[in-house]
């Protein structure tokens, strides 16, 4: 079996070296970026790499055509035209970061943590004309622990992703692919942008903390403190008290080294910050730079 590898960040590394390492023929990397790290990896690996400017190009879907091969695998890489994934006589595979068809879309790790989940896990499907909406050929359920950020499941997954996604291949003959049902959708994971990154304290304390360890450590969860982005990486959440003590109508207060933040219930205790135009440091580090007369203003 020949197979082209379409993908561009580190969550397909673990997929494209065990399809290699298996002894699959992989003919070509399609990439975005010439320093990418699935790029980096196909030139320790001497597979031929094409980069191309628009995938609807003739030059670039002639080379494709002329590769002869007979499966397209996608980790991780922009949404492909028709005319590139209808190519192989065997389809197009995608593998994605959840389990469909909950969180289609450019973010599901992140979401997944936002909300809150115990689980996730990887799919396997076949692309076809809409965004992550192709039959699905396997997936895997995978837990996510109380302590993890969108950094340590990204990881995770990319190496359950990669084992499901050979299983995928291996046995592609005897799977029968199974149409998607949206009557199951009930989370959605769109893309990123800035303004979704920024905190609501508005908000209960569980789900201030999800949303920080959600965007960790990229893009990263921020909030405006004296004026300046203060972008938070991790956090503790607290019990409520504070409030009942002797700070209830405020709503952010120092003691000591420390920091903390009310939201509706509980207070959240950033422990890794960085202030615009400073340096990413733990919160006691970055007190000991702010004069204790100094008022703070949260928004």
């Amino acid at each position: 079996m020949k197979i082209i590898f379409f993908g561009t960040p580190s969550f397909g590394v673990p997929s494209l070296k065990i399809l290699y390492n298996s002894g699959y023929e992989i003919v070509s990397v399609i990439t975005g970026d010439i320093s990418s790290p699935i790029s980096k990896t196909a030139n320790d690996l001497k597979i031929p790499v094409l980069i191309p400017d628009k995938l609807k190009e003739p030059n670039f879907i002639e080379k494709l055509k002329n590769l002869n091969a007979d499966l397209f695998v996608v980790v991780a890489f922009r949404m492909l035209p028709e005319v590139v994934w209808s190519i192989p006589s065997m389809g197009t595979i995608n593998l994605h970061a959840s389990l469909l068809p909950n969180y289609r879309g450019a973010s599901p790790i992140n979401h997944a943590i936002i909300n809150g989940e115990k689980t996730t896990g990887v799919t396997t499907f076949l692309i076809d004309k809409d965004i992550d909406t192709g039959e699905i050929l396997l997936q895997k359920e995978v837990s996510i622990l109380d302590y993890f950020n969108a950094g340590d499941l990204y990881n995770n997954l990319s190496f359950e992703g990669a084992s499901l996604l050979f299983d995928t291949i291996d046995n592609l003959d005897e799977l029968i692919p199974i149409e998607q049902d949206n009557s199951l959708i009930k989370h959605t994971a769109p893309k990123l942008t800035n303004e979704t990154c920024r905190i609501n304290w508005n908000l209960y304390g569980e789900q201030v903390y999800n949303f920080i360890r959600g965007l960790s450590p990229t893009p990263t969860a921020w909030t405006i403190l004296n004026g300046k982005v203060f972008k938070i990486f991790e956090s503790t959440i607290l019990s409520n008290y504070l409030q009942s003590k002797y700070i209830e109508s405020k709503s952010i207060e120092r003691i000591g080294n420390e920091l903390y933040i009310k939201c509706i219930d509980r207070w959240i205790l950033p422990t890794i910050v960085q202030l615009e135009g400073k340096n990413k440091m733990y919160i006691k580090d970055f007190m000991n730079g702010i004069h204790r007369d100094t008022e703070l203003i949260i928004n």
